[in-house]
Formats: structure tokens, C-alpha cells, sequence
């Protein structure tokens, strides 16, 4: 069931674009995070994570900075080489599990088809790009997104609104071709933890909350249970129609951020100082 306060979803309808936030919200992945850092912590650093901790304090949080985050729990967040190890200790753990029992769904990848067959998306996760481009490929459902922002692309995660502002930027830029003004705050954002609700309203931008990250967030906004096949009549009504013609010659994925980017010239200080290099 759907739940809309007044006057809050009713102003920026239609949505013309949707952002999805992957671990948690398209991939179904949550609970293998946290059996992955809790084996993490505990075996290098001693440390030993509880589940009600993981979920109310770190879920949600990029990958570099849950460690980070554990490591100042441990007065150990000046060892670089100590990150940088977890950090690829996990990635590879997480591609190993997820190459072996895939987390998107087959509703979900329905969902995701649906949507993008009216409006453009995009991607924004916390996550390492290997393992989002690995994940999306095979689902196939990679091309599908206009752009991906991963971990790798932003100085700061969720709940700062970097990543997504990245992403309104970039999907604004290659959809103008088409003659199509898109409004940033005519964006959804499907988002499963507290951390990407705020990021997703501090863009401006309208969050979609999928399950329930606590009564407090779900409350007074638009929410579904999970990306499902009976979701999508609750959400696909809001959105615009099919764009009338296609914008010319739109870069895949695979196009470096700041190629897109210097299309356009912009102040703002969250598009300032992104990596060179695009997805590989």
C-alpha cells in the first residue's frame, strides 16, 4: 500500500526520471552485506558487529565508509593499507557470493524494465563498480540505465546528496538532444535505508521508500514493499508518458562521468573534483 501525505507527491507529479539505489533496493542483498563485514571485522579486526548495530548505524552508508566508520570504532581509521584491505577483502567476497546466488530478482528486473520504458534512470550506490556492472550484466538489465554512479565516482556518500546530483546532471544533459526539460525535483528515487531517503531529499528530489527502514521514514511518504510486479501498480501511474522522439546518440554507461559533464558547465560544488574515468 502506497502512502502519499497530502500535497507532498501531488506537486511533482509527473515524475520524469527515476534513480534506483541498488544494495537493498534492486539487488537483495542486505542480510549478505552484514554476514560479510561481520566475518570481516571479526576475523581482522576483532571487532564484532551486531546485526541491530549493522542496520541502524551502517546500512545504507557507502562500502568505504562503513569501514571507515568501524575502523574509528576501533581507533585504527589512520591505517590506509588496513582500509584498503577490508575494503578489497569484502568486494571480493561479495562478487564471489553474488556470482554463485544471484540477488536481483526476476521482479525486479521487471520492475526496473517497466520504468525505464517510459522515463530515463540511473544508478546511485555506495557500492564498488565491479560489483554493480557485474550484477546488472547479469541481469541484463545494464544498458538500461543511462548512467551509474558507484562509490568510486563521489568524495562523499549518502546521506550527502553527491551522488545524486550527479546523476539528475548527467541524465538532464542527455536528454536535452530530445527536447525534453527535466526536472530534478520531478525525480524518484527508490531507496530502501534512512541514509538514501535524506540524500534522495536533500537533492531535492522525490524518494520512494522500498520496505521499511523504520516507521519514521516511511511515514508521510510514497512506499512499496519491495520492486515487485505489484509495486508497479502503485508507481507506474506516476510517471510521464513516453518521451516522443529519443535523444540523439545518448553515451552508454560506460561513458566517463566527466566527458558528460563538461557538456554543461556548473558551479555546484558536488560536481566538482569526480573521477576522470568512467565505469569499466
Amino acid at each position: 500500500m502506497a502512502i502519499v501525505s497530502d500535497g507532498q507527491i501531488a506537486q511533482n507529479l509527473p515524475l520524469q526520471s527515476a534513480i534506483f539505489d541498488f544494495n537493498g533496493t534492486l539487488s537483495d542483498d542486505e542480510p549478505l552485506l552484514f554476514d560479510i563485514y561481520l566475518d570481516l571485522f571479526n576475523e581482522i579486526l576483532g571487532y564484532d558487529l551486531t546485526r541491530d548495530d549493522y542496520f541502524a548505524t551502517l546500512a545504507g552508508l557507502s562500502d568505504p565508509e562503513i569501514i571507515l566508520q568501524v575502523l574509528k570504532r576501533c581507533k585504527m581509521a589512520h591505517h590506509k593499507k588496513l582500509r584498503a584491505l577490508l575494503l578489497g577483502a569484502k568486494i571480493e567476497r561479495y562478487c564471489a557470493e553474488v556470482a554463485i546466488t544471484p540477488r536481483i530478482s526476476s521482479e525486479a528486473v521487471s520492475f526496473v524494465n517497466a520504468i525505464a520504458e517510459i522515463v530515463p534512470i540511473a544508478l546511485v550506490t555506495g557500492a564498488a563498480r565491479v560489483e554493480v556492472h557485474a550484477a546488472l550484466q547479469s541481469a541484463e538489465i545494464f544498458d538500461r540505465f543511462s548512467t551509474i554512479v558507484t562509490a568510486e565516482d563521489v568524495r562523499f556518500g549518502k546521506p550527502d546528496p553527491e551522488g545524486f546530483l550527479i546523476a539528475a546532471k548527467i541524465i538532464q544533459t542527455l536528454f536535452e538532444n530530445s527536447g525534453l526539460n527535466i526536472d530534478r525535483a520531478k525525480m524518484a528515487v527508490f531507496e530502501d535505508s534512512n541514509f538514501g531517503v535524506l540524500a534522495a531529499e536533500k537533492a531535492g528530489m522525490v524518494p520512494v521508500v522500498v520496505g521499511d527502514p523504520t516507521p519514521k521514514f516511511a511515514t508521510g511518504r510514497l512506499a512499496i514493499p519491495l520492486l515487485s510486479i505489484k509495486s508497479l501498480a502503485t508507481v507506474l501511474p506516476l510517471f510521464s508518458p513516453p518521451m516522443a522522439k529519443e535523444p540523439k546518440a545518448p553515451p552508454s554507461p560506460n561513458t566517463g562521468l566527466s566527458q558528460i559533464l563538461a557538456i554543461t558547465s556548473s558551479d555546484e560544488p558536488t560536481l566538482k573534483g569526480i573521477r576522470n574515468d568512467g565505469p569499466t
